[in-house]
């Protein structure tokens, strides 16, 4: 159980800080918690809250973190105001620049839960990444260049089957999340979750998923193939990095403007 509450620092002029609380019902979600300030604290990008302080009182865990103004994507779909699906692209790219900062760390650092409630967009239109909580990488000195082992704990309708099944994550599986997060936005339709596409599959059935453009005729054909292949149930037929994802966006868009 956790919120986010706006205070202020008196100590800085009474500058608005973002406090992040939380009720841990178990060991797990403690560790989670900390894990998520060690690795904030850790990163130096203009896309990730700095953390101002962090400490335990009683059985409650508090973060306190600079506050960033804006609001996230999450309520931007659902206020249903007229966005362009190449506004979208411009934010999935920088997204997308995010990710491949994190990924080029040693060992990675995989965000692990990308969906619209995570993705802040502010005031002059730059996209912040919220919630560190189910990262693991370098903050959680991860040695292993090998897929980590995910924990029990996801947001289903933006998981890769990797992640669902507990088999291991890797960089690709935040492109598969960064994917399903694009398409709701363009299509305002949540994508069939991975596990309900595999099982179709399994049974002989089409894939339910579809190309983002059939739910929205704005959407360029091309971009919309680019969002289904990263979505790819098998990590090796999406693109491999976020540099890669970024660059196929950036052409198409720069092509259809």
């Amino acid at each position: 159980m956790s919120g986010v509450y706006l205070g202020e620092d008196r100590k800085d002029f009474g500058n608005k800080v973002a406090i992040k609380v939380a009720l841990p019902a178990n060991e797990e979600k403690r560790k989670a918690f900390e894990r998520e300030a060690r690795t904030l604290r850790a990163l130096n990008h203009p896309s990730f809250p700095k953390i101002i302080d962090f400490f335990n009182q009683g059985q409650r865990q508090y973060l306190i973190m600079e506050f960033i103004p804006g609001t996230d994507l999450d309520r931007v779909r659902t206020r249903r105001r007229a966005v362009h699906p190449l506004e979208v692209i411009g934010w999935v790219e920088q997204v997308l620049d995010v990710l491949e900062t994190l990924h080029a760390l040693e060992p990675p650092i995989i965000h692990r839960d990308i969906k619209p409630a995570n993705l802040r967009l502010t005031p002059n239109g730059e996209v912040n990444v919220l919630d560190l909580g189910l990262a693991k990488g370098a903050a959680s000195q991860q040695r292993s260049s090998k897929p980590s082992k995910s924990f029990q704990a996801y947001t289903r309708d933006y998981a890769p089957p990797e992640q669902i099944d507990g088999s291991g994550t890797d960089c690709r599986s935040d492109i598969y999340s960064l994917a399903a997060t694009a398409y709701h936005l363009l299509a305002n339709v949540k994508p069939p979750n991975a596990m309900k596409r595999a099982t179709s599959i399994a049974i002989g059935e089409a894939d339910p998923l579809l190309l983002c453009c059939e739910h929205n005729r704005e959407v360029p054909v091309d971009i919309a193939e680019i969002l289904h292949k990263a979505m790819s149930l098998n990590p090796k037929l999406r693109p491999q990095t976020a540099a890669e994802m970024r660059a196929a966006l950036r052409d198409v868009r720069l092509r259809t403007r």
